[in-house]
């Protein structure tokens, strides 16, 4: 990951790298992650909390937990629930049952469904799949999405079935590329 990327004038660019950096354990970029830790925007500390975590500096672990449970903006909500999500550590999964029966706002509890998913919580997964064959396209297309994301083997057939039945191209595309990232050819 480039220094230029975690120092990018632009938010959403310096989250992607920090999440990055996490996922790869990129120890050349721990002091960056340190530094932006501070930062004024609250995505990008959470993306460097969780890159720091990653990197074994748990200190400011539990200033996730803050975010994903108060914080007022639903996409920094939705951002520390990916965040602890990615951090692959089942122990998450009694704070994001938490932060499921308080939110509020649909984007952020997909965001928590998949977590819980990718921690191998079946409530979550059940929940997405549910969620994955509702008439409404935006939603059932976010639901494939999450699922896809966790890589959970257990929607292979809802990703068949939305493959072959579905009115929206959006809805066919998650369901496809669901299947890929299980690793199906026919996705």
């Amino acid at each position: 990951v480039s220094e230029a990327n975690i120092d990018n004038g632009y938010a959403g660019v310096s989250f992607a790298a920090l999440m990055a950096v996490g996922q790869m354990r990129d120890t050349a970029a721990l002091e960056q992650a340190r530094l932006r830790s501070e930062d004024s925007d609250p995505n990008v500390r959470i993306a460097a909390l969780f890159a720091l975590h990653r990197l074994g500096d748990q200190r400011r672990t539990t200033e996730l937990s803050q975010y994903l449970l108060s914080h007022k903006d639903a996409r920094v909500r939705a951002n520390a629930a990916v965040a602890i999500g990615r951090m692959e550590e089942p122990k998450s999964i009694k704070l994001l049952r938490t932060a499921l029966r308080r939110e509020k706002k649909d984007a952020v509890t997909m965001q928590i469904l998949e977590a819980l998913a990718m921690l191998g919580d079946s409530h979550g997964v059940e929940r997405l799949k549910m969620y994955g064959f509702s008439a409404v396209p935006d939603q059932s297309a976010l639901a494939l999405m999450c699922l896809a994301n966790a890589k959970n083997s257990e929607a292979d057939e809802l990703f068949r079935f939305r493959l072959s039945v579905a009115d929206h191209p959006e809805i066919k595309l998650q369901a496809a590329r669901g299947l890929g990232r299980l690793g199906y050819p026919d996705g």
